[in-house]
């Protein structure tokens, strides 16, 4: 995979922060043993305050090319944060945040969507264009990235058969069940 996709659901099950973030390092320390793979994502010391809480503080992360992550936690415990930071949405206040071996926070204004088409984030309410069929909504985001209408026309049918849809192109959202949803949205 050339992008790197992240589940994400902001009610997850309840979990101590702590706890949270103990389990996080055991994980970090895991990766370390496993020798020297290429980090997609690597956080070293990042904090990120709000006006009256913390989103996320001192927080060091490595998540490898090739890995499965789930990012879960309790309510406040930062992983709307961690997310917003990967795609440069808000400033972290100290620390670094790599992605694909860039350094995010120094990042231009123009360099923003560059990152961003390189990352696939899956939401939990995939955010599809409701009015534009399966088709539409999956050309709609190639139009975005410019690509031509012909390789447009030639792909997304490429692309809705890979993911298991091609029958449902002509289908509009509200007609898909919500693992077809994600499939349009991947």
């Amino acid at each position: 995979w050339k992008k790197l996709f992240i589940a994400y659901s902001p009610n997850s099950f309840y979990i101590d922060r702590e706890l949270y973030y103990n389990i996080i390092g055991q994980l970090i320390e895991l990766k370390a043993k496993r020798g020297n793979l290429t980090d997609m994502i690597r956080f070293e010391k990042v904090t990120k305050y709000y006006k009256n809480n913390v989103g996320l503080e001192n927080v060091s992360v490595h998540i490898n090319k090739g890995d499965f992550v789930f990012l879960v936690g309790p309510s406040g415990a930062g992983k709307s944060t961690f997310i917003k930071l990967i795609l440069k949405e808000i400033e972290a206040d100290s620390g670094s945040i790599l992605v694909n071996d860039k350094e995010v926070t120094s990042l231009s204004n123009r360099q923003i969507p560059i990152l961003r088409r390189s990352i696939g984030i899956v939401f939990q309410d995939f955010r599809l264009l409701p009015k534009k069929t399966v088709f539409e909504n999956v050309a709609f985001a190639m139009e975005i990235i410019h690509k031509s209408p012909r390789t447009i026309r030639r792909q997304v049918p490429q692309i809705l058969s890979l993911v298991g849809i091609a029958n449902k192109a002509s289908k509009y959202p509200d007609e898909l069940s919500a693992g077809e949803q994600q499939r349009v949205a991947i």
